[in-house]
């Protein structure tokens, strides 16, 4: 008798996890959609002039403007929910690169990293869910400078943001700066389903 009720609280318990871990689609797919780059803020303490015009900017997106090689709109992302009923999410980045090309002598421009990451589901009450997500770990030579690694947060239902760790050669004095840009990408349209 013992062990009938030890073997029939141990599925029940088994069951009931199972229930509280399972995700409603229609919760996920609020979060579906295509979005737009809306801010890129380098969090540097040293601001960089990207674009050479005589002003260094936080804000990457006046500084990529003008700039070889920046098309605004290759700046996006997609979320879509996955067959293992997780979030996921597909960003393309511009980055600043620099690649050392010898002694003292480098080379720059706008490089677009194409990123992916799962974003797993967890209920925090009606008021705050949140999310898992992995990290984005580049596979950079020792000489390239630039992304290194990224995760993502979502913030809402509209909004996730990406923090990208970065390595970032100063023009100036040829310096190693080592920080964070920090991504917003906004919702622009829901996915049709």
């Amino acid at each position: 008798m013992n062990m009938k009720r030890i073997i029939l609280t141990t599925v029940t318990l088994v069951v009931l996890s199972a229930c509280s871990k399972y995700v409603q689609p229609s919760v996920l797919s609020e979060y579906e959609g295509t979005y737009e780059i809306e801010s890129i803020i380098w969090r540097g303490s040293v601001d960089i002039d990207i674009n050479h015009d005589g002003v260094k900017e936080a804000d990457w997106i006046s500084e990529f403007n003008g700039s070889p090689g920046y098309v605004k709109t290759w700046g996006k992302g997609e979320v879509f929910i996955s067959s293992d009923n997780s979030l996921r999410i597909t960003s393309t980045i511009p980055i600043f690169v620099t690649t050392r090309l010898g002694d003292g002598i480098y080379t720059s421009g706008i490089c677009y990293y194409g990123l992916e990451h799962n974003a797993i589901y967890h209920q925090g009450g009606s008021v705050s869910p949140s999310f898992a997500t992995n990290l984005f770990q580049a596979s950079n030579n020792e000489a390239v400078y630039g992304l290194n690694d990224c995760g993502i947060f979502i913030t809402a239902k509209d909004t996730y943001e990406l923090f990208a760790h970065c390595s970032i050669i100063n023009p100036d004095d040829s310096s190693i700066i080592e920080d964070t840009v920090h991504y917003t990408f906004k919702k622009i349209k829901p996915n049709n389903r």
